[in-house]
């Protein structure tokens, strides 16, 4: 029990969280929000100047970055001003009417593309086909030329034997003219 009212009364107050506590504490939340959070787009002034990504809590249960509150310093973001959103929307009109262009430039191509598929579809059937007459008109050139030197050596064959006969046997006419000996 107290001896004095003031005593009691400094009891009964509760006691402020020490420094190394609220450091302590800062520290958490900011591997916390490093953990858990992602880049901003747009960094505060001291990771700006610091060169540092500025974390920011994904929950949005922490205000602060990760490195602002781990230094216990306030945490200052210049948003973007109207004429870097009339920029923004600008670009973004922009973008939006090229698509919707070339959009319509492939609505045009599509169909013409398909016809010129088909057409070269059908030339290359037609290639095929002319492919395949070659080559038989080249089998047929061979077997005609294999004919041909066939009979030139059976003619041959033929003039020789007849020679041979004809020097054998004595005749009055030709085996050309039809005689026979």
């Amino acid at each position: 029990m107290p001896k004095r009212k003031a005593d009691a009364v400094i009891e009964s107050t509760p006691k402020l969280p020490s420094l190394r506590d609220q450091v302590a504490g800062r520290i958490r939340q900011s591997n916390y929000i490093s953990d858990d959070g992602f880049v901003a787009s747009v960094s505060c002034s001291h990771c700006a100047e610091s060169g540092e990504d500025c974390v920011m809590d994904r929950s949005r249960r922490y205000s602060k970055c990760a490195s602002c509150t781990r230094a216990g310093r306030s945490c200052k973001r210049e948003f973007h001003t109207g004429v870097e959103w009339d920029l923004l929307s600008r670009a973004e009109s922009k973008l939006s009417a090229d698509i919707e262009r070339s959009e319509s430039e492939l609505d045009l191509l599509e169909p013409e593309l398909g016809e010129l598929q088909d057409r070269l579809a059908a030339l290359h059937q037609q290639v095929l086909d002319k492919q395949k007459q070659y080559q038989a008109t080249m089998s047929r050139q061979r077997r005609l030329r294999k004919q041909m030197a066939f009979l030139k050596q059976k003619g041959f064959k033929m003039s020789e034997h007849d020679a041979e006969l004809a020097g054998c046997i004595p005749c009055s006419r030709s085996p050309a003219v039809g005689g026979y000996c």
